[in-house]
Parts: structure tokens; C-alpha cells; sequence
């Protein structure tokens, strides 16, 4: 009788252990899924913070003199020499867990911070001219 209950205890034991690892894969891939989605929320709010730092410099280089036509040209070039770049495969590049990286204040989102669009700008200074 001691070879039927070593059976029972083993089997239920096999079983549990397969439970657990079908929940321990959902876990996981529910944490993964969690991370990239802060992640995303993490690079909108950067971007965020970056497109208004630009519109605020772009009104303090209109402010300093320049011309809508020559900020105009600026964003052309940049634009155009961005197009030959490429971002970098995440798979291939791994996250630093380095809190005094780049991304260091990337979680805090802006507070109702609109997004920049350089061609309404450069209507309004033609307008201006």
C-alpha cells in the first residue's frame, strides 16, 4: 500500500509544481507587459518635456533676432538629417538600471504641456513679418 500513496503524493506533487509554473509564466509575462507599458508612458512624457523645450528655445532664438525663414531652414535640416538615422533595436540595446542615466526624471509626466509643431509657429511669424 506504501507504493500507491509514494503514486498519490508524487502525482499530486508533479501536479501542483505544473500549476505553478503555468501561473509563474502568466506572472512573468504580465510584469513584462507592465514594464514596456511604462516604459511607453515614461518616452511620451519625455518627449513631452522636450518638444516644449524646444518650442520655448525656438521663441528665445526668434526673440534673439533670428528669422522665421532661417528657423525654418534649421528644422529642415534637422529633419531631413534625422530621416538617415535609424533608432536603435531595444532587443539589442539593454536598459540601464542606472537611476543618474538620461531617463533619470523620465517617469514624471508634464503638467498639460502642448505638443510642438514648428509649422503653425512659422505661419504665425510670417504673419508677424
Amino acid at each position: 500500500m506504501s507504493g500507491s500513496t509514494n503514486f498519490l503524493r508524487d502525482t499530486r506533487r508533479d501536479i501542483l509544481r505544473a500549476v505553478r509554473e503555468q501561473s509563474m509564466d502568466r506572472t512573468r509575462a504580465m510584469d513584462e507587459y507592465v514594464e514596456a507599458l511604462v516604459g511607453v508612458e515614461s518616452l511620451k512624457a519625455q518627449a513631452e518635456r522636450a518638444a516644449a523645450k524646444a518650442d520655448e528655445l525656438r521663441r528665445a532664438a526668434r526673440d534673439a533676432g533670428n528669422s522665421a525663414a532661417e528657423l525654418r531652414s534649421a528644422e529642415r535640416i534637422v529633419h531631413e538629417q534625422w530621416k538617415g538615422i535609424s533608432a536603435p533595436d531595444p532587443a539589442v540595446e539593454a536598459p540601464s538600471d542606472s537611476a543618474d542615466g538620461p531617463d533619470a526624471n523620465a517617469a514624471e509626466p508634464s503638467d498639460g504641456v502642448e505638443q510642438y509643431h514648428p509649422e503653425q509657429d512659422s505661419r504665425q511669424s510670417e504673419a508677424e513679418q
